[in-house]
């Protein structure tokens, strides 16, 4: 893997997964610290889903590390997602301002145009 022909939108947009799959490792660490018997399964399910999504970003970013076109389209949705879910806390601004700038970062960062040539398939 050459890192010098990743393109510098391409690597904040995989720094910026990084930080999400870190992010979900940590959410899944605390539901598993207060995890209480009368939701025990919910908090084991949710829990795995947190580390299973991280996984999937971890190898999304290593996909794209590796100017695989294939990785694009699940950090695209990933980050539509993370947008809506920035919505759903519009009143909690903090929260709602972080999550909507680490997608739209990493949006921009993808759809830049150094990035979307990288990422092209070779025909």
């Amino acid at each position: 893997m050459n890192l010098d022909a990743v393109p510098r939108p391409l690597k904040v947009t995989v720094g910026v997964v990084a930080l999400q799959a870190v992010a979900l490792v940590f959410l899944a660490v605390l539901q598993l610290i207060n995890l209480h018997g009368s939701r025990l399964a919910m908090g084991l399910t949710t829990s795995a889903f947190f580390v299973l999504v991280a996984l999937a970003l971890v190898a999304c970013g290593w996909g794209l590390l590796r100017l695989s076109s294939i990785a694009r389209s699940p950090v695209v949705l990933v980050e539509l997602v993370n947008l809506g879910l920035a919505w759903s806390f519009r009143d909690t601004p903090a929260v709602c301002a972080v999550l909507a700038l680490a997608s739209v970062v990493a949006l921009v960062g993808i759809f830049a145009p150094a990035s979307l040539r990288a990422l092209e398939p070779l025909a």
